[in-house]
């Protein structure tokens, strides 16, 4: 395929950016879901397994709000002796560590209570001490996995390097790359690209870069999160470098990778780059979502084309705020 894109000639300083989606790529890099998941709109516990529950009070799970109806169902738990096992007690725990009226506190309590906690239930609190912004509690846990050779799988290096993001220095991060390498994940996709995230996202594009390169596969995720780093640390030119090689290897971009690369057009001004875009977006029946549409418009908005603009706002069925 041949480059989208012509080469940039001249760097760009962004100051601001229009629409952050670092947040939203790393949720998408994962291409994980959790077992079990808080709805937000809705004050209500969501449970995603596949496994079919008959026991009433494990349905009552299902349709938990709160703190006290949590302690209401452990009690029963506890009465029938379901608390011992290990299936019934991970939606509890799940929901102390990770539900937004959860209590990550007594989620540790419950934790410590268990005899043989499984990788599930690791990984819930290292996730749920990184929701709760205490990272040093998550890398914590994290380090009592390794020290006492509890098995883990991809999700608990990705879960710790999330939280290895809200430290003020990168070491720890590379504390778990060197876990990554020892415990054999290094050829893993789904953690190479949360490497890959996690160096970009705090500017160190040399190290992310080195994880890029040293990649055999690469998704649109690895793509994405790298040509992202570029473009949140002041580096345009490398960024549309390494989209038009994507596109060279026929790595199928998505909506993120073209939020991302919108957004250098909006703050380049460049209307002719933007418009290219958007005519591959249309081409390739990439995913109109709402957040495309929206940098779609700031970009024609701040490029000054406003009969377009007008045409993508009166489009938009559902509007938000920005």
């Amino acid at each position: 395929m041949k480059p989208l894109l012509p080469s940039s000639q001249n760097s760009i300083s962004l100051l601001l950016s229009t629409l952050t989606l670092r947040s939203q790529l790393h949720l998408h890099s994962l291409s994980l879901r959790p077992f079990s998941s808080i709805s937000t709109n809705k004050a209500k516990w969501n449970s995603t397994t596949n496994v079919i529950i008959t026991k009433p009070t494990l349905l009552t799970m299902e349709s938990c709000t709160n703190m006290l109806q949590l302690k209401q169902i452990q009690a029963q738990m506890t009465r029938t002796a379901l608390i011992t096992y290990t299936f019934p007690m991970s939606p509890v725990l799940a929901f102390c560590a990770l539900a937004d009226f959860g209590d990550i506190q007594y989620a540790r309590v419950l934790f410590s209570q268990i005899e043989r906690p499984n990788t599930y239930m690791w990984n819930t609190m290292i996730r749920g001490y990184c929701k709760a912004k205490i990272p040093t509690m998550g890398f914590s846990f994290f380090r009592q996995i390794a020290q006492e050779c509890v098995e883990m799988d991809r999700r608990s290096f990705i879960f710790v390097l999330k939280a290895c993001e809200q430290f003020c220095i990168v070491l720890e991060g590379q504390s778990v790359h060197c876990w990554v390498w020892k415990m054999g994940f290094d050829l893993d996709l789904v953690v190479r690209n949360g490497l890959v995230y996690f160096y970009a996202e705090r500017g160190y594009l040399d190290f992310a870069h080195e994880v890029f390169d040293q990649s055999f596969v690469r998704d649109v995720v690895t793509w994405t999160s790298m040509i992202d780093g570029y473009v949140v640390h002041n580096c345009s030119k490398e960024a549309l470098k390494l989209f038009n090689l994507m596109l060279m290897n026929d790595v199928e971009p998505n909506e993120v990778t073209m939020i991302v690369v919108l957004s250098v057009c909006s703050l380049k001004g460049d209307l002719n780059m933007g418009k290219s875009i958007h005519k591959y977006i249309k081409k390739r029946n990439v995913n109109y979502s709402l957040n495309l549409q929206n940098t779609m418009l700031d970009m024609y908005v701040k490029c000054g084309c406003l009969v377009t603009a007008r045409e993508i706002l009166d489009d938009v069925k559902t509007r938000d705020l920005f």
